[in-house]
This record gives structure tokens, sequence and C-alpha cells, in this order.
């Protein structure tokens, strides 16, 4: 990514620098620039939207494993931990 404080360029995210920002995206903590080069680096990268969407699935499936019987969300659903959805995710793509 070009981390350029220069406002006339705006920020530039390729396929590496997209995983740094999955998280941050997906809470909605990506400051404006960032969010709206990340959002035109899925519409032009197949690949790179296959990934967000496999990591949102991967979030869905977790949490879904969590719900107890009585369908409340168990309290351990806030505490997924990241670096257990990063190793699904890339157990996953060596799998593909």
């Amino acid at each position: 990514m070009n981390d350029s404080t220069d406002n006339d360029q705006p920020p530039t995210i390729d396929c590496k620098s997209l995983e740094k920002f999955v998280v941050e995206f997906l809470d909605g903590q990506l400051p404006k620039e960032t969010r709206l080069a990340f959002l035109e680096h899925i519409e032009e990268c197949k690949h790179c939207e296959e990934y967000l969407q496999s990591y949102q699935q991967t979030i869905a499936l977790s949490k879904a494993a969590l719900i107890e019987g009585d369908g409340e969300t168990s309290t351990a659903e806030s505490a997924i931990p990241e670096k257990l959805v990063e190793a699904i995710l890339a157990a996953s793509r060596k799998t593909q």
C-alpha cells in the first residue's frame, strides 16, 4: 500500500496489503480513503473478492458453531481469536 501522506494521491492497495486491512474493513474501522481503495481493489481483483467472501464465510461459520441449543449466542463468540480465523483461512487456501 502507498502510505503517502500527500492528499493528491489516494492510497493504493494491492493483493498482499489487502490482507492487512480485512479485519478493519469488516469492522468499519478503515479511514475513508483506505476503505475506498480497498473496495476499488476488490472490484478489480476476483482473487481478493473471493478471499474476502471466504473470510466472511469463515467468521459466519465460526459464529454459527458457537450458537447454543437454545438459540442464544455464547459469550465466547465475541472472543474468537483472530489468529484462529487466519489459520482456518490459510488452511482453506492450501486446499484450493
